[in-house]
């Protein structure tokens, strides 16, 4: 994308407007061709009215036209001009069609793209800069798909009729004609190649400035805690000084277009009427061939107004498409085979083997092999950023292995069916410690990944995480707005409500990563013994820091700096592997006791001591 004003020509991408608007406008092509036809008719038509305005004048000078030819010339010049209002009419109305559907079509294909693309492509951009190529940019290309059709088709076919009119009336003085479009072309050109750059910078800044938006209304509490306030402001203040700036250029070099494109056409205008005058006076012309011409003239001069505004709308278009194009042709990193099978019928026995992985060039896991059994429970516990999290992300496929091969029930997980209900997404609970939660109800939050689950069955769920009461005791219960990302609810209530989600889609393979980190002992206590029956069957994966969950799993899985350095049971670790022990040692002096006692942690035997 461009970065500033000092980029060569080589580094601005080719122009995108002309090639998507004729795309999207052809998936309307019915309303597209009756728009081309009424308007190269209306053009047509228009072109004939100043011919028969010349016989009617020339014929009652000469006082020799009969009667009956005038009144035909006279009716026949009011059938075209009424003819070519009607015929444009239906080209403005069927482009208006074309147009609307067109932005449709865009905003749709923007937000498919958006969605197909891996967790990778999110990491990589910016929100605020998808925000506003999902709506800004697109509401830029507007006037290139509504008007900037109809206009810049009408314009064209009258200015080539007008010119043809021009050049057969009076080919004398035709040159004028040419060499003013000729003149007025150069100038919208050499405009143009100026504008485009600083209109693509004007779009990339308008990304920063929203993606600064976002944050500051997103962390408006961090911002307020750390009292950074001036330095945020500074920040958006710099983008937004940046982004005036530009929009000012853009101004300048709209204004000089205009003006001097209006110039060219003035003088074009008047050379006209000069030299056509001049040929009057001489008598080498008719009274009636000279207003004809005057006409041409004048219907010259209006489609090259008209490109005026269509020129510069274009160029802005064509900024914002540029961008948007680049959304529509991003392809996401994880892809489906087309020969993916079914993942309905999962056991969930997982196995890596040799598994690397790295976001970019440097590997985050290395060489992770080992095995977990279909309905088998497995704790994940290591340093921080070891690659606990990541390393379960690569189950549902959110990322693809870089090297070596991770397989369910014996199958590579590549092979099965990405997304929809015989996916293998669709076979795995996630609940993470990053949870998202949409402004609906409750209920809607809970079986968001399974929209026809009945209310029961979201009761159910609810019990298990033990949110069921909390819900209840809510003046609207199941059907309380949650707000924005879930806003009402405290970080404990949220976990909870993430659990119940993860678990009304009923998944072969449940991951956990620290969903209950903000709750306390106790209701974690109570969330774990209501899980019990849920998990059995399930093939589990639990990221946590509670020692009771760590001790009850079946497999442990110990991690640093992105390998595996254990794995086996509690007291096998314990005993053999050093780490382990000073993780599990660390966590049962920072964990507390609760006083009734229900799930009290045990005190250390003196093997362990």
């Amino acid at each position: 994308m461009v970065k500033n004003n000092n980029q060569t020509e080589r580094d601005i991408p080719k122009s995108m407007v002309v090639q998507m608007v004729l795309k999207y406008a052809w998936k309307s092509r019915k309303a597209f061709i009756i728009m081309l036809f009424a308007m190269i008719a209306g053009s047509f038509f228009s072109m004939i009215v100043p011919r028969i305005t010349e016989a009617i004048i020339n014929g009652l000078d000469a006082v020799s036209l009969p009667k009956n030819e005038l009144y035909l010339l006279l009716l026949g010049a009011v059938a075209l001009s009424l003819a070519s209002a009607i015929i444009t009419g239906v080209g403005r109305y069927s482009s208006a069609k074309v147009g609307t559907k067109a932005i449709y079509y865009l905003r749709s294909d923007v937000y498919n793209a958006i969605n197909r693309q891996s967790f990778s492509y999110y990491d990589k951009t910016e929100t605020g800069q998808l925000v506003a190529r999902a709506t800004s940019d697109i509401d830029t290309t507007k006037p290139a798909f509504s008007m900037g059709i109809t206009m810049s088709v009408q314009s064209i076919m009258t200015m080539i009729m007008a010119l043809v009119g021009i050049t057969l009336m009076l080919p004398i003085i035709a040159w004028v004609a040419y060499v003013g479009v000729g003149t007025y072309i150069l100038i919208v050109a050499i405009t143009a190649i100026k504008m485009r750059p600083i209109y693509l910078e004007s779009r990339e800044k308008f990304g920063e400035l929203t993606t600064t938006t976002r944050e500051n209304i997103l962390g408006a509490n961090v911002v307020r805690i750390f009292n950074a306030q001036r330095k945020e402001k500074g920040k958006f203040e710099a983008n937004n000084g940046k982004f005036r700036d530009l929009t000012i250029e853009t101004i300048k070099l709209q204004t000089i277009l205009r003006y001097t494109g209006r110039t060219v056409i003035g003088l074009m205008g008047v050379a006209g009427f000069y030299l056509s005058g001049k040929l009057y006076i001489d008598n080498i012309i008719e009274i009636g061939t000279l207003i004809a011409f005057i006409g041409y003239v004048t219907m010259l001069m209006m489609p090259l107004h008209m490109l005026n505004g269509v020129i510069i709308n274009f160029i802005a278009a064509d900024a914002a498409m540029i961008r948007v194009k680049d959304v529509l042709d991003s392809m996401p990193e994880v892809s489906e085979k087309t020969d993916a099978i079914s993942a309905l019928n999962i056991k969930g026995k997982v196995e890596f083997k040799n598994v690397n992985f790295g976001y970019t060039s440097t590997l985050v896991l290395k060489d992770i092999t080992f095995t977990v059994d279909a309905g088998s429970k497995m704790a994940i516990l290591g340093t921080t950023g070891s690659g606990k999290s990541t390393l379960i992300s690569l189950l549902p496929r959110f990322y693809d292995v870089t090297s070596g091969n991770l397989l369910i029930d014996g199958i590579d997980v590549k092979n099965y069916i990405l997304d929809g209900d015989n996916s293998i997404r669709s076979q795995i609970g996630v609940c993470s410690q990053n949870i998202f939660l949409f402004n609906t109800s409750l209920a809607d939050n809970i079986r968001f990944g399974k929209e026809d689950t009945s209310r029961e069955e979201v009761i159910k769920a609810a019990k298990s995480a033990n949110i069921h009461e909390f819900i209840q005791s809510l003046p609207e219960g199941y059907d309380t707005i949650v707000g924005e990302r879930g806003h009402s609810l405290s970080g404990g209530q949220k976990q909870r409500i993430a659990i119940a989600r993860a678990l009304i889609i009923q998944p072969k393979i449940l991951i956990l990563d620290d969903s209950t980190s903000a709750v306390d002992v106790e209701t974690e206590f109570k969330i774990q013994n209501a899980m019990k029956e849920i998990m059995k069957g399930r093939t589990s994966f639990i990221i946590t820091q509670r020692l009771s969950t760590i001790r009850n799993a079946e497999k442990i899985l110990v991690m640093d700096q992105g390998r595996v350095v254990g794995i086996g049971v509690h007291d096998d670790l314990y005993q053999n592997n050093p780490l382990y022990r000073q993780i599990y040692e660390t966590l049962f002096v920072k964990q507390k006791k609760i006083d009734d006692g229900k799930s009290k942690v045990p005190e250390l035997t003196e093997a362990e001591q």
